[in-house]
């Protein structure tokens, strides 16, 4: 049957060389799976402090390429916007449930007061203060 080089060739090819690298690549992919999922609790605990895709692919020894990409792969959104997405749902919470000021809020959440503003309004439509008011009425 392999008598032939062509057949030798589709032979390696389609039963040695091809397996080897679905197996490769399925180990590969629950690495980086494991990998986001590890960068995803990291976030969640430490969010209020300054995290970067930089710091967290430097704690796995990856690239921030290879930590970007994958994170949007396995969780279906890019890094920086799951990082913003937490900390302005961790902000509203504290906007309705505490009486604390705002630039106190967005240091607690991770932000700097001014730019903290800015991303809140573009995220949810109306500046902090105002969602507040609205929340609590």
């Amino acid at each position: 049957k392999l008598r032939d080089i062509e057949s030798m060739v589709r032979w390696l090819v389609d039963d040695v060389i091809t397996p080897y690298i679905k197996i490769l690549e399925n180990s590969m992919d629950l690495e980086m799976k494991r990998i986001v999922e590890m960068t995803k609790e990291y976030i969640d605990t430490h969010y209020t402090e300054d995290i970067s895709l930089d710091i967290c692919a430097d704690m796995h020894g990856i690239s921030s390429y290879a930590l970007s990409k994958a994170f949007n792969k396995v969780l279906g959104i890019n890094f920086i916007d799951y990082l913003t997405n937490l900390r302005i749902e961790k902000a509203k919470e504290l906007l309705v449930t505490t009486d604390q000021k705002i630039g106190d809020i967005a240091e607690s959440v991770g932000y700097r007061h001014s730019y903290f503003n800015r991303v809140f309004k573009r995220e949810v439509g109306i500046p902090p203060s105002q969602y507040r008011k609205t929340k609590r009425v």
